[in-house]
């Protein structure tokens, strides 16, 4: 398999729980609202290469630190929004 295949796909499983954790546990799913999870799915995010998903994910978790020390890798326009939002 090439990798931007695997890649792909594992950018779609990461969406996919991060829906999931969005709508909470339903019949079939697994629930992802744990902080642990969720610091699981920006890591995946983060290998991925999906680094604005990945400081989403940790704003979320109020990990600024990590969110701002990455947001210039996805440009400096973002990193300077994610500076001017209130925390």
């Amino acid at each position: 398999m090439h990798h931007s295949h695997l890649v792909k796909c594992s950018l779609a499983m990461a969406a996919e729980h991060e829906i999931d954790s969005n709508r909470g546990s339903g019949v079939g799913s697994r629930k992802y609202s744990t902080s642990e999870s969720q610091e699981a799915l920006a890591e995946s995010y983060l290998r991925c290469g999906a680094l604005q998903q990945y400081c989403e994910l940790m704003i979320r978790l109020h990990q600024w630190d990590h969110a701002l020390a990455l947001a210039p890798a996805v440009s400096v326009d973002y990193w300077r929004k994610l500076v001017a939002r209130p925390s």
